[in-house]
């Protein structure tokens, strides 16, 4: 898909959020949290046209941060049995944004434990310790259980996560590259594989499929650990690597505009 469907899909993707963001005010999340799940979506996607099609990245950093925190706001009203802490894109988009408070209330908010019915234990157990290291203020000790545990049941696997981790903790900057370097091949992996075999939307291919938000997220948490990063990666513009949203609030996401 070429650049020319990005505003397309950019006025659908405000067009929805004008109608969900007013039941979304009312306190009516959906079930399951879907309604939440596609707001949090639709202002992901529109940030990511802005991106991709204008250069712009305090359009990109604004509606991630409209992402998080209208997760940050449903999170709450969401029944615990529904949540994985691991399925929080909402998390990713506020620490990508620069969005400090809705990241810390994401990480307050979501499961401690993990949900077995909805996520892999390994995933749970890297956006805890995310969560936990960098908004939540745990002990060394602590996010060493978390990675020992990460270790136990990776072992023997390819795990770029588990290495991200790792390299977190012991503030590797080397380590840490490496880590995000198998991730984004990874990642582009299963895009690619997903996009052959007709399994992904040609929306989420052209805006999701081109920038790693939770790879930009992770940049820039890695930064705050005083790591050394590259300028820029694939699919991690650096146009958006060295700013973040101003003046964020937890509000931002009941205006829409476009």
């Amino acid at each position: 898909m070429t650049t020319l469907y990005l505003p397309l899909i950019r006025i659908d993707a405000f067009e929805q959020l004008t109608i969900m963001v007013p039941i979304l005010e009312r306190g009516k999340v959906g079930h399951n949290g879907r309604l939440c799940e596609l707001v949090v979506w639709q202002y992901r996607i529109a940030g990511i046209c802005g991106l991709l099609h204008d250069g712009s990245s305090r359009e990109f950093l604004v509606n991630l941060q409209k992402s998080g925190a209208a997760y940050a706001y449903a999170l709450p009203r969401l029944d615990e049995s529904f949540l994985a802490t691991s399925k929080s894109p909402g998390f990713f988009a506020s620490a990508a944004s620069g969005d400090e408070q809705s990241a810390h209330a994401i990480s307050g908010l979501s499961r401690k434990t993990w949900n077995p019915d909805l996520e892999h234990e390994d995933d749970f157990l890297y956006t805890r310790f995310l969560m936990d290291l960098f908004y939540l203020g745990a002990s060394e000790n602590d996010l060493g259980v978390i990675v020992g545990r990460l270790e136990k049941i990776t072992e023997g696997e390819d795990s770029p996560r588990r290495e991200i981790c790792r390299a977190m903790l012991a503030k590797n900057s080397e380590q840490f590259g490496e880590g995000l370097e198998d991730y984004i091949l990874e990642r582009r992996e299963t895009y690619a594989e997903a996009w052959d075999s007709d399994e992904i939307l040609e929306e989420k291919w052209a805006t999701d499929g081109q920038v790693f938000v939770e790879g930009i997220a992770l940049v820039k948490l890695a930064k705050k650990l005083g790591l050394e990063t590259q300028a820029e990666y694939l699919f991690i513009p650096s146009l958006v690597l060295n700013s973040d949203v101003q003046n964020p609030s937890l509000d931002s996401w009941r205006s829409v505009s476009d």
